[in-house]
C-alpha cells in the first residue's frame, strides 16, 4: 500500500504550517525518510484539500497554467518557476518535474499551457471541473505510482473545494466570505460616507462658532456640534460592531 493510499491523501499533500489542519484531516504521517504527510478521513477530503491548495497557488502565487501547477507542486532542484528548492539526491532531481508534467498531459490529453485560473472563478463551468478532476487523477497516478482514487471521488472532491457552502458567497478573487460579511462591507462603505458628511458639517460648525459674538447663537451652534458629535460616535460604534465578526471564511 502506497503512502497516498494509506493516508487517503491522493496527492501526498504536506501538513499546513503552525499545526493548522485541513478540513477532513485526521492526523499526520511522519517518517524520517519521506517527511510528513497529511492523513485524511477519506480520499474525497484529500482531493478537496489538494484542490484548495491549488487554488491558493493561483490566487496568491501567480500560477496560471497546468505547467505552473506541476512546477509548484513538485519543483525541480533549481526551483523552477517559483524559486522553491525541489528534491535532489546527489544532484539527481527526485521530483522528475518534466516527466511529472509530461505524464499528466499524456493522461489528461491537456496541453501544458492549459489555463487553470478558472479554479478561482465564483462559478466554474462543468467542463472546467471535469478537466480539473482528470488532472487530480493523473497527478495521483504520478504521486502514488498507481491510481488510488476513482473518478467519482475526484469529482466529488473538486466539487467540495469549489462549491459555495450555505451561508457563504465567493468573491471575484475566489475567496469565500460569509453573507453577513458582504452585507457589513456595504454598511461600512455607507457609514464611512456618513461619517465624512458629519465631519465636514462639524468642521464648518466649529469654524462658524469661532466667529460668533452673540451667545445665544453660539449656544445653538454648540448644541448642533454636540449632536453632530453624538451622531458620529454612533456611526463609529455601529461600524466597529459590524466589523467585529467579519472574518474571512476558513477555506482550508
Amino acid at each position: 500500500m502506497t503512502l497516498a493510499e494509506k493516508n487517503k491523501n491522493p496527492l501526498n499533500l504536506r501538513p499546513l504550517p503552525g499545526g493548522e489542519k485541513w478540513q477532513g484531516q485526521v492526523g499526520v504521517d511522519r517518517n524520517s525518510v519521506t517527511g510528513a504527510f497529511c492523513v485524511f478521513e477519506s480520499n474525497v477530503m484529500g482531493v478537496r484539500a489538494a484542490v484548495v491548495n491549488m487554488r491558493t497557488y493561483v490566487r496568491l502565487l501567480g500560477v496560471k497554467t497546468l505547467k505552473d501547477v506541476i512546477y509548484r507542486w513538485a519543483p525541480p532542484p533549481a526551483g523552477g518557476i517559483t524559486g522553491t528548492a525541489g528534491s535532489a539526491v546527489d544532484g539527481v532531481d527526485q521530483n522528475h518535474t518534466e516527466a511529472y508534467l509530461a505524464s499528466v498531459c499524456r493522461q489528461t490529453g491537456l496541453p501544458a499551457n492549459f489555463d487553470v485560473t478558472g479554479i478561482t472563478s465564483p462559478e466554474s463551468s462543468a467542463y472546467f471541473r471535469g478537466r480539473l478532476a482528470s488532472i487530480v487523477r493523473a497527478m495521483n497516478v504520478v504521486e502514488a505510482g498507481k491510481s488510488t482514487i476513482t473518478i467519482e471521488e475526484a469529482r466529488e472532491g473538486v466539487d467540495l473545494a469549489l462549491n459555495v457552502p450555505k451561508g457563504y458567497v465567493r468573491q471575484d478573487d475566489g475567496n469565500l466570505i460569509r453573507e453577513d460579511m458582504k452585507k457589513s462591507e456595504t454598511i461600512k462603505i455607507t457609514t464611512q460616507g456618513q461619517l465624512a458628511n458629519v465631519a465636514a458639517t462639524g468642521t464648518a460648525a466649529v469654524t462658524a462658532f469661532s466667529s460668533i459674538s452673540d451667545w445665544k447663537v453660539a449656544l445653538i451652534v454648540a448644541g448642533f456640534v454636540l449632536v453632530a458629535g453624538c451622531v458620529a460616535a454612533y456611526f463609529l460604534y455601529r461600524l466597529r460592531k459590524d466589523r467585529k465578526d467579519m472574518n474571512e471564511a476558513g477555506i482550508a
